[in-house]
């Protein structure tokens, strides 16, 4: 029997009389939560034992449990454990039965002896090390591929101006060995490239998906069966500040980890496929919500790796395009390497579970290739140019997914400052038009058909109250609201359970100060279409602290896609 049973208001129901040894744990509007006074102990343990046989449990784990044979009769005994028979078992002290115990629970067959001895069960999956072997060899081959791809292209990499490749000011004579000229190599690309940056970032996304590590809230004790304890590992307490993700987005990801198929919904609820980006049956959404589609994967990857795999991809798209779409702008990767942190390590993409990267890094991938489809085609790399801007199109045909309106906030000027840097170019104008018409109608088709294939449940949002029916209009917020620090430290007092905070989940807007400050410094010259990008960013930037501190009135709620963001919230 479970430790927890939530109950339902329904009127129609008559809801039954607290029983006893439970008491209510959590109280919401819609739901009652109750539990055990005294928690059951976890599953896995003894649950029969044959007549004249008596055992106790001295220990266990997350892979082995440890009985004492108290008793056993003359001729031996038997007993069965609440575990099934699955291939992986072993024991020591005894001998599993021939058949399992009530046909389905695995038996222990005690000799006769054994009385005053230890019996201890164990679990690993069938080969198991065997696996662990071959993922350490694959990871060591992966990560020598990588140093000697580096290592092979060291030569072709251009020295910066007016310096050597020894390391000034320092006395690692070493390095001018010629048996180590290797390492030479490798530091001039260390310091001139950032391959090894994004090594280091496919490397640790492996690493975090094989051992299933995520930073999701699906242990907050009123999911859990035994509300002290949390299955697997966990560092800290749950926060359960963003019901969306553990009662949402988690449970509809595992859902569709589960089953393989669509995601266990009401039966009442329409299609929200647009929102949590799985496919269902649409042709175009196949492609668009690629990243759903991987949830599919569950009969054959473990779930737990699955599930930090989708968790995590996002992130890995984010490092991996934002400094490339820096290097492809003609500026440092660094401020990409940048920008990804600040994203990546903002307080609103704690508050919002990850979200602001999922709507930001597919977008800035497509708008990266799209740019590296346009050197292709200047190159006169046909193929592999239409490849990048057809794989562009399809990223950036599912900007408005997601929660739209941030969405398009977030994305809209990476493809604004992308569009115009390619066609300012000073290319033959076939080229620029090449990477830009094929991945724009390729965004419009796939865009288009995946909001065709979800207009029904596109219609029931639209209908709601929130967000469908919310209209903004322009207000001035307090000085100190716009440009405070956040307040995440709050966290540690009290947990904010079913609020939305804005102090809370507020980024570094004061950064777009300094963004300012740093734009009039650098100047590089060259003319306004060389500085095309920053000047789209701080024109877009400006455009919505306008929106957040300027009073326009009431008319200003008419305003397309302005009148979608609150002005409180556009600072987070």
């Amino acid at each position: 029997m479970a430790s927890n049973n939530y109950v339902t208001r329904d009127q129609e129901v008559e809801i039954p009389k607290l029983p006893a040894g439970w008491h209510v744990a959590a109280e919401t509007e819609g739901t009652v939560l109750w539990s055990r006074d005294v928690p059951l102990g976890p599953a896995g343990g003894i649950t029969w034992t044959q007549q004249g046989t008596r055992l106790s449990e001295v220990s266990r784990d997350d892979t082995k449990v440890v009985l004492r044979v108290e008793e056993v009769p003359t001729g031996g005994g038997r007993a069965a454990l609440s575990r099934l028979p699955w291939p992986g078992y072993s024991v020591d002290g005894a001998q599993f039965t021939q058949r399992p115990i009530g046909g389905y629970l695995l038996g222990l067959a005690i000799p006769s002896d054994a009385e005053g001895k230890l019996i201890t069960i164990s679990f690993e999956p069938p080969g198991w090390r065997v696996g662990i072997a071959l993922w350490a060899t694959a990871v060591a081959g992966m990560l020598i591929w990588s140093v000697a791809t580096v290592v092979r292209d060291a030569d072709q990499v251009p020295r910066p101006h007016g310096r050597s490749n020894a390391l000034s000011g320092t006395s690692l004579w070493l390095l001018t060995l010629p048996k180590l000229r290797h390492v030479r190599r490798l530091w001039t690309e260390l310091r001139v490239g950032d391959r090894w940056a994004k090594a280091l970032v496919v490397a640790a996304y492996i690493f975090v998906s094989l051992v299933g590590v995520t930073t999701s809230s699906i242990g907050i004790a009123d999911l859990r069966q035994d509300t002290t304890s949390p299955l697997g590992w966990q560092f800290g307490p749950s926060q359960s500040i963003r019901s969306d993700e553990i009662h949402a987005n988690s449970a509809i990801a595992l859902s569709i980890i589960a089953t393989g198929d669509a995601p266990s919904v009401s039966p009442l609820a329409a299609r929200a496929d647009m929102v949590h980006r799985y496919p269902t049956n649409g042709v175009f959404e196949q492609l668009v919500f690629f990243d759903g589609q991987m949830l599919r994967l569950g009969a054959f990857v473990p779930h737990e790796m699955l599930f930090a795999a989708h968790w995590w991809l996002p992130t890995l798209f984010l490092f991996l395009a934002f400094p490339s779409w820096f290097k492809l702008l003609g500026l440092s990767p660094r401020y990409g390497w940048l920008a990804a942190g600040l994203v990546a390590f903002s307080p609103a993409n704690a508050w919002w579970s990850m979200l602001p990267v999922a709507m930001t890094a597919y977008t800035a991938a497509g708008c990266a290739l799209m740019i590296a489809a346009f050197r292709a085609f200047e190159q006169m790399r046909r193929v592999r140019g239409s490849f990048f801007a057809v794989t562009a199109g399809i990223l950036i045909a599912g900007m408005p997914s997601s929660y739209a309106p941030w969405a398009i906030l977030l994305g809209a000027p990476l493809l604004i400052a992308s569009t115009l840097f390619v066609l300012s170019r000073k290319a033959p104008l076939k080229f620029r038009l090449q990477s830009v018409g094929i991945a724009g109608v390729t965004a419009v088709v796939f865009g288009l058909g995946t909001l065709w294939e979800n207009r029904a449940g596109l219609a029931a949002m639209t209908d709601t109250v929130y967000p469908g029916g919310r209209r903004s209009m322009a207000e001035a917020q307090p000085f100190g609201q716009v440009f405070d620090a956040p307040h995440l430290w709050q966290l540690l007092r009290s947990v904010p359970n079913g609020i939305n905070s804005s102090e809370l989940s507020t980024s570094f807007t004061v950064l777009f100060v300094v963004a300012a400050l740093l734009f009039v410094v650098s100047w590089r010259g060259g003319g306004w279409a060389e500085r095309i990008p920053e000047l789209t960013l701080a024109g877009w930037a400006a455009l919505w602290l306008a929106w957040m501190t300027l009073p326009l009135g009431e008319w200003s709620r008419s305003l397309p896609m302005f009148n979608m963001i609150p002005p409180t919230g556009f600072h987070r």
